[in-house]
Formats: structure tokens, C-alpha cells, sequence
């Protein structure tokens, strides 16, 4: 079991967790609503993917409207002390959907799968075993 901090300055905050895909820092935003992990296009870009590593299209419901995205295996992605290898994440570019966010990308509930994750707003508290 293990046991995260974070922080929710105001009552617009989003729960933001530190994360990895291999080397290279996120910052991403828990999404409980979301069913997929979505990613910026550029950060992975970034990371050192390619677009011809994508391994299909997906159409995504967003709070923006539905945009087309990539979807990409992703050789290592980790957070909350937590890593899977060779997980399937959504992708688009942010700013072209007129995205303007300083996060990375949403963690949605596929990323707990065979998971136990438990969100204290009493504690400030994430607990994932």
C-alpha cells in the first residue's frame, strides 16, 4: 500500500500527480471521469515517439467536443510509485483543440486497473495498493 499527498488550493484545483514515461517528467491531471489516459501530443513528441508509432485512431469525448486522437503503446509510463509497461494512451494535440492547460495529460481509470485507489478529501490523501 502507498500512500500520496496532494494539494487543493482552491476549489477550482485540479488533483495534479507527478508522473514518467521513461525518462521524462509529467504532470497529470487525476481524471476520475475519464475511462482512458490521455496525453499531449507534444509530450510525446517530446519523449521521443513518433507519430508512425501510433497504433491507431480513436475518436474522444472531451469537455471541448469529440476530437480525433492517436493511440500509442507507451513502453514504460509511472505514477503514484506505480509503473506499467506497454500501456495504451490516447493522444492529441492540446493546443490545436485550443487546450490550454500546465499539465500533460489526464490519468484516467485505466490506469488503476487491478488497483485498489482510494481519494481522501478528508487527508489530502491518495492510497493505491
Amino acid at each position: 500500500m502507498s500512500v500520496y499527498k496532494f494539494e487543493l488550493p482552491d476549489e477550482d484545483s485540479l488533483i495534479i500527480l507527478k508522473g514518467k514515461i521513461a525518462n521524462d517528467n509529467l504532470s497529470l491531471a487525476l481524471d476520475t471521469g475519464a475511462s482512458h489516459t490521455v496525453i499531449d501530443l507534444s509530450t510525446l513528441l517530446l519523449a521521443g515517439y513518433n507519430l508512425q508509432d501510433s497504433i491507431g485512431t480513436v475518436s474522444l469525448e472531451t469537455a471541448n467536443g469529440a476530437v480525433n486522437a492517436f493511440v500509442f503503446k507507451l513502453n514504460s509510463i509511472t505514477v503514484l510509485g506505480k509503473t506499467i509497461l506497454d500501456m495504451e494512451v490516447c493522444s492529441y494535440d492540446f493546443f490545436l483543440s485550443n487546450v490550454l492547460l500546465d499539465i500533460h495529460g489526464v490519468l484516467g481509470l485505466d490506469f488503476f486497473q487491478d488497483s485498489d485507489l482510494l481519494i481522501s478529501f478528508k487527508r489530502f490523501e491518495i492510497t493505491l495498493n
